[in-house]
């Protein structure tokens, strides 16, 4: 795969320009000479910035600011729930250290005691990243729409970094007991979440209009996903029967109208089966991983995912350590065999000074079945 990288308020953004190298160079061309534009256009508005005289405005406190970037910015870039949450981080975490404070008066110093004090409260990684990635886009806002300060204080690695995370995946053994505890719609359920990857409300939405035919094979047509975007995702041939006699009316009617509104109650219940500590979402990540594992490539795992960019997909799909056990030790036996190859060539001075070649032992590469993995 080829990429081309925009550097965007200091973030780099990845951005995906296919496998085919002639195609990917063409659109490198094209996005650089839009990106030098783009870049030649915040030079001159910056000089224009210093130029011209700016119009006076009046000091704000944070608590000021934050209720301008939530009723002004947040309202507009988020949805309900992300407005929701924004508000509530900012009036449970943000105003109790420094709502008070004025906002040219802030400094990274500051930010960076708030990031420890949040830090000390034995939040999660992830909710101190929410949390400071709410406080620099609200200082971003300051800076860039409001104008009320010159410079965001914003420090550098403000976010702090997540720590290593093991696969998420449900290993085959998990796989295989949560199907034999599970039965009827609970199966079928678990079965299409393993094989497509579908997240529980796509699943709860599936209505009988979505399950179509063409020549590439039986699949199902989402419209109203996360991302917002028109995906495909395909089925095999058993599965594909398995929803036709499936029978539920007028194909506006949802195919599985008994699922409650969350998977917990199906959580629960195999989880007193079998044992196992689970949730739903595992299995989405058990998809990408197989996947891989299979020898799929990344574009394509993005694409049925219905992933924005390719990060993403990466934390999604992580081959298991036994994977990778069976590769290494493979890989350990042929390394193995060609250096006793060439301990062999060495105790043979005769033939090497005679120029004539040594032959090792001839010997294959052997690698479990399904060892091709796709290059990012």
């Amino acid at each position: 795969m080829f990429y081309f990288r925009i550097q965007i308020d200091g973030c780099d953004k990845w951005v995906s320009l296919g496998p085919d190298y002639r195609k990917a160079l063409d659109a490198h061309k094209e996005l650089s000479f839009k990106y030098s534009e783009l870049r030649q256009e915040k030079y001159v508005q910056k000089r224009l910035d210093r130029l011209l005289p700016r119009k006076p405005v009046e000091s704000l406190h944070v608590d000021q600011l934050a209720h301008r970037w939530l009723h002004e910015y947040v309202a507009v870039r988020r949805n309900e729930k992300g407005q929701r949450l924004a508000r509530q981080r900012y009036v449970d975490f943000v105003a109790p250290l420094i709502g008070q404070m004025k906002v040219e008066s802030v400094t990274p110093a500051d930010l960076r005691k708030v990031q420890a004090s949040l830090s000390a409260r034995g939040l999660s990684v992830n909710s101190v990243r929410h949390l400071c990635a709410d406080i620099r886009c609200m200082f971003l806002y300051a800076k860039q729409e409001l104008r009320c300060i010159t410079d965001a204080p914003i420090p550098p690695n403000f976010l702090p970094k997540k720590s290593e995370e093991a696969p998420r995946r449900l290993s085959d053994h998990e796989v295989n007991k949560l199907l034999e505890a599970a039965a009827g719609e609970d199966s079928l359920v678990i079965r299409l979440a393993l094989q497509t990857g579908l997240r529980w409300g796509e699943l709860k939405s599936l209505r009988r209009v979505h399950f179509q035919r063409s020549v590439s094979g039986p699949h199902l047509v989402l419209e109203k996903t996360k991302s917002k975007k028109v995906r495909r995702v395909f089925l095999t041939d058993q599965l594909a029967a398995e929803l036709e006699l499936l029978r539920c009316g007028s194909v506006e009617k949802p195919m599985f109208p008994n699922l409650p509104y969350s998977p917990r109650p199906i959580v629960n219940r195999l989880k007193k089966r079998t044992g196992i500590v689970w949730n739903f979402h595992r299995l989405r990540h058990t998809f990408a991983s197989r996947w891989l594992e299979a020898g799929g490539s990344k574009e394509a795992l993005r694409q049925a995912l219905g992933h924005c960019t390719i990060q993403l997909t990466e934390h999604y799909g992580r081959v298991s350590e036994d994977y990778v056990a069976r590769e290494a030790r493979a890989v350990a036996n042929v390394v193995a065999k060609a250096v006793a190859g060439a301990d062999k060539c060495a105790s043979n001075p005769k033939a090497a000074g005679e120029g004539t070649p040594c032959e090792a032992e001839g010997f294959e590469i052997s690698l479990p079945h399904d060892a091709g993995i796709a290059q990012g």
